[in-house]
């Protein structure tokens, strides 16, 4: 019989496959379903130096689930080889993430109960073809109640807006109040950038007009919205002002110290004379520096790079604050906020280049000092600054807040929104069951698994609130066919309710992206029939790159000449 695999190599056939992937996509849901909502679980990520996070955020979880911990000091150990049906559904939902922020649980969940019910039609005979074509038709189907679902919202309803951050947020527990009040500072910020944006909400990116500091210590009802910014920076001379009212800022983007030579030069010094000679030609170029700046009305000073000591000197004798080392990212927002222009060298500072703002002043918060650059005039670039108890609960509330900043966006751009807490799943499955009764034949069984699992959603947020799961679910069905778009079940305040009139508002886009990545990615799992796993090769075995032979890295990262590549493990 002839050879057709290499040795090692392994192939799995329709059947296992068919079980090993509905095996792992389900598990992954399962396993998810139970950090969905406010009163979702948190779990524990612990990774080989033991370093440990706790958090409810998915795609972290998912990200976890492709580490390869293996000992690769041990050259005789064969790495683990990841689940490529994981690592598909994990590429998915990182995928999402990238767009949406957020979704990436409801993504998982819902994976995993298409498949679910996809075996059990394939343990009935139904054909893997006709769940796919039903379940394609389900989804046309699902977009187009979606898309009618959905409802208009104008930019300037603020009740609404705050709704849709408050939704997102509550997805981290942090309770009515606090809630509330980080969606207010939400909608200050986003609203105020927008109204100095001449493009409007359509032409920013949120990420580089909205700074999101994290500082542990205080309550989160401390946060709070600062119409400028805040800078992770300390002032380094005694001297300095630690407060300057009715700021003018100037911004240098080079640095403010004695230029070096670019190549090596040598100075040849005869005498005593003339060492003084030497360093009072460098005094006098710091001098002028600080003449210039000063000329030109400035009082406070950011400098993306190094500030000479001497020139601090002299600044804090004249009462002008200098803050040297400023992060690029914080500068050019820095630079938005204030309406400055940054000047590319001192000697090139002009006037006009000046920004403002009512106060800049360094404060300790906790045991860091920090510069508060506050009431810009029209600022491009706003700050949030988020208090925690902990680092770790108010480092995860940094990324609840940047998803719900994307919400928010998201909704703005496409003014249209749909019911929150499981109510549009709901809604869907309901309408996706009585379209079904049209179709005859098995694709009708096909189109009703499809609309099952979409309870799944729902189901997973009454199973987290600790309610009757299925007096609950069977409750909102009746109202949900009774006409009522909006029902569902608020896990905090644990009972019925209208998800319009409560403002549990949603992106239409998030629904739209979530179903279309999570019944592309089952009916691609159905189709497949053969799988081949190469043999492993331990961490000994596997091509290292040397740093002493160029012709030897050459063959280690692309073999011969007309071979395919192959890739080792980093020297």
């Amino acid at each position: 019989m002839m050879r057709t695999l290499s040795a090692g190599a392994k192939q799995m056939g329709k059947n296992d496959l068919w079980k090993y992937s509905m095996a792992a996509v389900a598990s992954v849901g399962e396993m998810l379903k139970t950090s969905l909502g406010p009163l979702g679980a948190y779990k524990v990520l612990v990774d080989y130096l033991e370093d440990i996070k706790v958090t409810s955020r998915g795609v972290k979880i998912l990200e976890y689930l492709l580490e390869d911990y293996s000992p690769k000091y041990d050259k005789n150990y064969k790495p683990v080889r990841a689940n490529p049906i994981l690592k598909i559904l994990v590429e998915g939902g990182l995928s999402i993430h990238k767009n949406l922020k957020d979704g990436v649980i409801s993504y998982a969940v819902l994976s995993g109960a298409l498949m679910e019910k996809a075996a059990k039609l394939i343990n009935e005979k139904i054909h893997v073809n006709t769940i796919v074509k039903g379940y394609k038709m389900a989804l046309n189907w699902a977009l187009e109640e979606l898309a009618d679902i959905a409802v208009k919202i104008t930019p300037s309803d603020r009740e609404t807006l705050t709704g849709i951050a408050r939704t997102t947020l509550a997805k981290s527990y942090l309770g009515p109040s606090s809630a509330q009040t980080l969606a207010e500072c939400i909608v200050d910020a986003y609203t105020t950038v927008v109204e100095n944006t001449s493009t409007g909400f359509r032409g920013f990116e949120p990420e580089k007009a909205i700074q999101i500091v994290v500082k542990a210590g205080g309550y989160t009802l401390d946060s709070r919205f600062i119409k400028g910014l805040v800078l992770e920076n300390r002032l380094k001379h005694s001297l300095l002002p630690k407060k300057i009212v009715d700021a003018k800022i100037a911004l240098i983007d080079d640095h403010m110290d004695v230029k070096r030579t670019k190549w090596w030069h040598e100075i040849k010094i005869s005498n005593a004379a003339d060492i003084g000679v030497f360093k009072k030609e460098e005094e006098m170029i710091l001098e002028r520096m600080f003449e210039n700046v000063r000329n030109k009305g400035a009082n406070v000073v950011f400098c993306k790079k190094g500030i000479n000591d001497k020139l601090l000197y002299l600044f804090g004798r004249a009462g002008i604050m200098a803050v040297r080392d400023i992060n690029a990212a914080d500068f050019e927002m820095l630079a938005a906020a204030t309406s400055s222009k940054i000047a590319p060298t001192p000697d090139e500072l002009q006037e006009s280049d000046l920004g403002y703002a009512e106060v800049v002043e360094e404060r300790i918060i906790g045991a860091e000092n920090w510069v508060f650059v506050e009431g810009c005039r029209k600022p491009k670039a706003v700050s949030i600054m988020i208090r925690g108890g902990a680092y770790m609960f108010a480092d995860e509330l940094k990324h609840v807040v940047k998803s719900a900043i994307t919400a928010l966006h998201q909704a703005l751009i496409e003014e249209r929104v749909v019911p929150g807490a499981g109510a549009v799943e709901l809604e869907i499955s309901k309408r996706l069951r009585k379209r079904a009764l049209s179709i005859g034949g098995k694709l009708q069984l096909a189109i009703q698994a499809y609309a099952e699992s979409l309870e799944a959603i729902p189901k997973a947020l009454l199973e987290s609130a600790g309610v009757d799961v299925l007096e609950k679910l069977a409750t909102l069905n009746a109202l949900h066919k009774n006409g009522e778009l909006g029902a569902c079940f608020d896990v905090l305040s644990r009972k019925l309710t209208d998800a319009y009139r409560e403002k549990l508002l949603e992106p239409y886009s998030r629904h739209v992206i979530i179903l279309k990545s999570s019944t592309e990615l089952v009916t691609q799992l159905m189709r497949i029939d053969n799988a081949f796993l190469a043999g492993r090769r331990s961490w000994g075995e596997l091509p290292k790159v040397s740093e002493q032979s160029t012709e030897y890295s050459r063959h280690a990262i692309i073999g011969e000449p007309g071979s395919y590549p192959t890739y080792g493990e980093p020297y």
